[in-house]
């Protein structure tokens, strides 16, 4: 096999390269060397042992849009209605009046962006103007910037109001939360906390956060929650997968281990099931270095007393 890789980044393939040999490995052997019972697979070690590679496979994946924000950044737009205190929330997390602030709606009528950072990942802040339906040309334009600057944004800062019911438009978008990919690029705040009359209110639903952008109240929270949304159980000092290239290897090598293992699961024999395999290895060692049949062979007779 070809000396392997071994930048930062790509050490990282070996946590699935080594495992993954080691599958196509006892698999090859039981099938080449069948009267052999030191090489026979018990019953369910193959099942297991793909399971343990697609894990492995989808933990670095989940890392790539990390080490994608991490070498690119990320931009966190703030959107709701006017008057629900977008532009205060702006100046409150960049800690700086950068936004004009009136109590009259509509004051904001383009996107304004700022740079900050969270957890460690330069975050470009976006506030828009408030989403309504407008006559006025000028409005109507930096509505429909917020609605474009909604859409391309990684994360979501829905921004309420807790001083008053939720408007039918409001509720839209809460509801619009039920799919996986706004749940999971969206923070839902409820701002003007210090107005609430009664410390019992409820929330507009189970992930949102009561804030005061006036206060301070609960904006450390939300910078975590922010932080949370964009690492997801990582960190940026883990080592990340950046690479466009090695994510699509590693992404076709998921995909082959996923095959596999519903060829295991359709009672395939073993022989299709390490096809795909071995096709999962020869994405991996694309990044890692191949894994020729010299390789294979050398592995099975180091590992197994066959014929001895």
């Amino acid at each position: 096999m070809q000396a392997l890789l071994t930048s930062y980044g790509q050490l990282r393939f070996l946590i699935v390269f080594v495992p993954l040999a080691q599958i196509v490995v006892r698999a090859e052997a039981a099938l080449e060397f069948a009267d052999e019972s030191e090489t026979h697979l018990p019953p369910g070690v193959l099942r297991d042992e793909i399971d343990h590679a697609r894990a492995l496979c989808a933990e670095l994946l989940a890392g790539f849009r990390t080490g994608r924000l991490v070498r690119e950044g990320a931009s966190l737009v703030l959107t709701g209605l006017p008057n629900v205190g977008k532009s205060s929330l702006f100046n409150r997390l960049l800690e700086q009046d950068r936004a004009i602030i009136a109590a009259a709606p509509g004051t904001t009528r383009d996107t304004l962006e700022e740079s900050l950072e969270i957890g460690g990942i330069p975050v470009r802040l976006v506030d828009t103007a408030g989403l309504r339906d407008e006559t006025d040309p000028v409005e109507e334009e930096g509505v429909r910037r917020a609605r474009r600057a909604r859409e391309g944004a990684d994360l979501v800062l829905l921004v309420l109001d807790a001083s008053r019911p939720l408007t039918p438009k409001e509720a839209e978008a809460i509801d619009r939360l039920k799919t996986h990919v706004e749940r999971e690029r969206t923070v839902v705040v409820v701002n003007k906390a210090d107005l609430l009359a009664s410390k019992g209110q409820v929330l507009p639903c189970p992930a949102a956060l009561f804030v005061s952008a006036k206060t301070g109240l609960g904006i450390d929270l939300l910078r975590e929650r922010l932080k949370e949304k964009l690492l997801g159980a990582g960190s940026t000092e883990d080592p990340v997968l950046t690479n466009v290239r090695h994510a699509q290897a590693l992404g076709d090598a998921s995909a082959a281990l996923d095959r596999a293992s519903e060829a295991l699961g359709r009672g395939f024999t073993e022989e299709v099931v390490l096809l795909d395999l071995k096709v999962a290895l020869d994405h991996v060692g694309t990044i890692t270095g191949a894994f020729t049949t010299e390789d294979l062979y050398d592995r099975i007779f180091s590992t197994f007393c066959i014929g001895k």
